[in-house]
């Protein structure tokens, strides 16, 4: 046996769960969104001018594609290294950066909570609404309250978080205890946390889904 076919013969297999809708997508999908509706028409005489679509439509929203993505690094690359801190690692290989300020805001909110994380960037699934979310975090808080938190380095923090996080609790086990978070980590190096309390978010995060569900069944 060469090495190739060894390769092919113990590559993990891909749940098929994967292939759900995502809870971002649902929302985005439902209009639930930060983003802007573009009109269409505007679309249209972009298009018709050489623009490409998908840079248009950002533009129109009042974000620029390169903006976007220098900040959607910039939270993707403060979420690993706050899953590093929440697996032991002792080496801060995030001194120095540019955007150091945001994990020193989590350390900060870690120590003034005791929040000590159980799952940190954990995929979970919905068996009965089939959907699956990437949580950001869940432990506990002062050990005993638990949390399920999703972090952001955005400058505000858009209140479709609380469906966003609704969408994740929903694959949970169910706890009528559990508190949903939104940590805002600041570029000063403080933090700010927002809490959701309402129960409505789940019934609006699953009528999302059933308006992405019935989109996509369009699309396909």
């Amino acid at each position: 046996m060469n090495q190739t076919e060894q390769q092919v013969e113990t590559k993990p297999k891909r749940d098929p769960r994967d292939n759900w809708l995502s809870v971002t997508r649902v929302l985005k999908l439902a209009g639930l969104s930060p983003w802007l509706d573009v009109e269409l028409d505007q679309l249209r005489r972009g298009v018709e001018h050489g623009l490409d679509e998908r840079r248009l439509r950002y533009i129109l929203s009042g974000v620029y594609p390169e903006v976007l993505a220098a900040k959607a690094d910039v939270g993707h690359i403060v979420h690993q290294a706050i899953a590093d801190i929440e697996h032991g690692l002792t080496e801060a290989w995030w001194e120095g950066e540019t955007w150091t300020p945001y994990v020193t805001a989590y350390l900060k909110f870690k120590e003034e909570n005791h929040y000590k994380a159980t799952l940190v960037e954990y995929r979970v699934y919905h068996e009965s609404y089939p959907y699956r979310g990437d949580l950001d975090s869940l432990g506990m808080l002062n050990g005993k309250i638990e949390a399920l938190i999703d972090c952001k380095t955005t400058v505000a923090m858009d209140p479709t978080i609380a469906y966003q996080l609704a969408g994740y609790e929903g694959c949970l086990p169910a706890n009528p205890k559990r508190v949903r978070l939104g940590l805002q980590l600041k570029y000063d190096g403080t933090y700010q946390v927002h809490e959701y309390k309402d129960r409505n978010d789940h019934k609006i995060f699953l009528a999302a889904l059933t308006v992405a569900t019935i989109k996509e069944g369009l699309r396909s």
